[in-house]
């Protein structure tokens, strides 16, 4: 088992908050979404659409978050975060990587997620 920590925040939209989204929906993510994506990806598919539009704008952290939230980060492990006034959450994985699509996913900007209790 490992231990993770996440920032939790993203750049989300304004009037969305990234940290409140995981913690009502019970999930663990990371940014980094595919513009007008209309229906969930393979990882595969991600990988390579977030290769292009990420890596050749120069993006240096998203190879290295989406390294670690999927292919490193195990169902079971445990993530901790800390929200802007001071309080701490701990979660565990119960899922496998899952791109979200949905509008409230992207505009929270927490795409790619887990499942997290």
């Amino acid at each position: 088992m490992n231990i993770w920590r996440i920032h939790l925040k993203p750049a989300s939209k304004l009037g969305f908050n990234s940290r409140e989204h995981c913690i009502e929906h019970n999930l663990v993510g990371i940014g980094w979404p595919i513009p007008l994506t209309t229906s969930s990806l393979t990882a595969t598919e991600y990988e390579d659409q977030a290769k292009v539009l990420y890596v050749a704008n120069n993006d240096k952290s998203w190879y290295r978050a989406w390294n670690s939230f999927y292919y490193r980060m195990q169902i079971g492990d445990l993530i901790w975060t800390r929200t802007s006034d001071g309080y701490y959450y701990l979660g565990r994985v119960e899922s496998e990587w899952k791109y979200d699509f949905s509008e409230v996913a992207v505009n929270a900007d927490i795409a790619n997620i887990r499942s997290c209790k």
